[in-house]
């Protein structure tokens, strides 16, 4: 028995959407300024309107297991379970250049980019739970964030003004 698990968007339908939530930076290309934008921006994690969080690694998995090791570190930052996240590797047209697959440098390359991207989504989703809630995030049940977010003092948190300061 087998299951249709949909493939994950381009990059590019990725961009031309609505209703996304992506974390993108200038692509590395020789792309002119006046390109549409799906030719220029790279994705490094999207959440979907339909709830699918996606992930863009420019490495391959070489039997070393980055593709279960990265999931893993978005699945953590986002707090989200560790089976949501889709990665798409390797995929020249659609993932963003991070240079050559070393496997020894491939977490120490790749990580923090996306890292920080999930940390950026998982800010902005916050945010909009504050906002949809009417409260300042100092407010929202603790059930909704970690404790690496809950203070307002942490560094991160730093997004929407708090009502402790």
């Amino acid at each position: 028995m087998t299951t249709d698990i949909p493939s994950p968007p381009s990059r590019r339908d990725l961009l031309k959407r609505s209703g996304i939530l992506a974390v993108v930076a200038p692509r590395n290309s020789q792309a002119q300024t006046s390109a549409p934008p799906e030719d220029t921006l790279d994705i490094y994690v999207c959440i979907t309107a339909e709830g699918r969080v996606i992930a863009f690694c420019g490495h391959v998995d070489l039997g070393t297991g980055i593709r279960t090791a990265l999931a893993q570190i978005i699945a953590e930052e986002l707090d989200f379970p560790f089976a949501a996240v889709e990665l798409v590797l390797g995929d020249t047209l659609d993932t963003p250049d991070q240079g050559p697959t070393i496997a020894s440098e491939t977490i120490q390359v790749t990580a923090q980019p996306l890292r920080i991207a999930a940390a950026q989504v998982r800010q902005h989703l916050i945010a909009l739970a504050a906002g949809a809630a009417s409260l300042c995030r100092c407010r929202l049940p603790a059930a909704i964030f970690n404790s690496a977010v809950e203070h307002c003092s942490a560094p991160a948190a730093s997004a929407i003004r708090c009502c402790r300061t």
